[in-house]
């Protein structure tokens, strides 16, 4: 049977408590809760009471997704690989959704070691390969002067029809607006709640407005 799952390329669940949800959602309007075995990617469930909802038609080929406690994923119809790190080494509580049409092509998605942290995607976002996007800066930064914590903000929002290029790093306390352009190996971190523009460097900034982009090649 192993040999059989591994050529197939048929990955086991790894649930760990009865509390972990997961919900197919097929194309037809049904459910299938709790599946034993997912084709083409991995699945583990780490502590209690996570959730994991995939919209198919889905294609994760060669994707990881690692749920902690109380984490909940939504993933609609989304294609290419991906890697999700939920809440691990705290209470959880964290949240991912990507809408609908999206295509990545190995990106990470760290929402670790803070509770509460978040990532969200709009409809159509195409990004390009090794981006990693980084929902909290996972450890403290603690003042000097009043011993206080002061890097609590977390969360990156990311809006509709959003092309990001490669090697690009998107960091907690973020927002892109939608029909927007990332340059390549940009860092980004900050509001950028214009749509229409690009943005590009490290840190990233505003170089363009006005502009939108397309999926189709460039022409000969």
């Amino acid at each position: 049977m192993r040999f059989i799952l591994n050529k197939f390329k048929i990955y086991k669940i790894k649930y760990r408590d009865h509390s972990n949800r997961f919900i197919l959602h097929m194309p037809d309007g049904t459910t299938v809760c709790n599946p034993k075995y997912i084709r083409g990617y991995r699945v583990e469930f780490f502590g209690k009471n996570a959730t994991l909802e995939i919209y198919e038609p889905c294609k994760l080929k060669g994707s990881k997704i690692l749920l902690y406690n109380h984490d909940h994923f939504v993933l609609k119809q989304t294609i290419g690989a991906i890697f999700v790190q939920g809440g691990a080494c705290c209470s959880g509580h964290t949240h991912l959704f990507i809408d609908e049409g999206c295509s990545l092509n190995n990106t990470h998605f760290y929402l670790n070691s803070c509770p509460n942290a978040f990532i969200t995607l709009g409809k159509d976002c195409m990004f390009s390969t090794d981006i990693r996007l980084w929902a909290s800066d996972t450890h403290q930064i603690i003042s000097q002067d009043d011993q206080h914590i002061i890097n609590k903000k977390y969360g990156i929002t990311i809006g509709n029809h959003v092309w990001c290029g490669t090697r690009c790093t998107i960091l907690k306390n973020t927002t892109i607006s939608d029909n927007s352009i990332i340059g390549a190996a940009s860092v980004v971190s900050g509001h950028f709640n214009e749509p229409n523009i690009i943005i590009a460097g490290n840190p990233a900034k505003k170089i363009k407005e006005n502009v939108n982009w397309l999926r189709e090649s460039l022409p000969d």
